[in-house]
């Protein structure tokens, strides 16, 4: 409701990019309805960066088994209360928990909520954040740790920013297209950290994100939007 109040509808061959989607993307693009000049951009999906130094976390982990295995060490957890409910609802069934439950299961970890890591990533005693992909990437590639990210369809989900064509001018179709395309989108994913409606990884080029790609797209079936 809010796009058709507020982007104006042109007519448009943007969405023709969208036939060349990842099958599931496509399917999802196709079930929302969305006017001809609007496409996907980019995908990030929640998930949990983990440091193996601290914590192994795997993907059967319940919420109290993460916390548990974090024992004393900093947890880092994203300040967004629709994103928080899915992490809560992980292993407790409960789409909400009071605090008295929720200090139970953190144990005795270190927890940080916030929307910036501030540099909390680069601790000795970091355990893991539960993150966007995206940002949370971007700060492994920048804090050259070893660290590990762990998709889970229980608790992860995949938000998409969307592209617009505003008007029918010969600049703006140009762009709205480049913008829009495989190519661009291909080439770019490797500097943001974020996936492409495309769900092409052939020319992703750091192995810590080609191994988080290849989690995303075997999970891309099960992972709620």
């Amino acid at each position: 409701p809010l796009i058709a109040k507020e982007i104006p509808h042109v007519a448009s061959n943007l969405w023709r990019n969208t036939n060349n989607y990842n099958p599931i993307i496509r399917r999802r693009y196709q079930a929302r309805n969305y006017p001809e000049n609007i496409v996907f951009f980019y995908q990030s999906v929640t998930g949990f960066l983990w440091n193996p130094k601290a914590v192994s976390l795997a993907s059967k982990d319940s919420l109290v088994t993460m916390f548990k295995k974090a024992k004393n060490n900093l947890v880092v957890l994203i300040d967004d209360p629709i994103v928080f409910q899915k992490f809560q609802y992980l292993g407790t069934g409960k789409k909400s928990l009071s605090l008295r439950e929720f200090l139970k299961i953190k144990q005795n970890t270190k927890i940080f909520i916030t929307n910036s890591y501030d540099m909390l990533y680069k601790k000795t005693n970091f355990a893991f954040s539960y993150m966007w992909s995206g940002a949370a990437l971007s700060d492994l590639a920048h804090a050259n740790k070893s660290y590990k990210f762990l998709i889970d369809s229980r608790a992860s989900y995949i938000s998409s920013d969307l592209l617009a064509q505003l008007n029918n001018k010969p600049g703006v179709v140009c762009v709205a297209n480049l913008l829009a395309s495989k190519k661009f989108l291909t080439k770019e994913q490797n500097y943001t950290y974020y996936f492409s409606p495309y769900a092409n990884r052939s020319n992703v080029e750091q192995p810590f994100f080609k191994e988080v790609y290849e989690q995303y797209i075997n999970n891309l079936s099960t992972l709620h939007w």
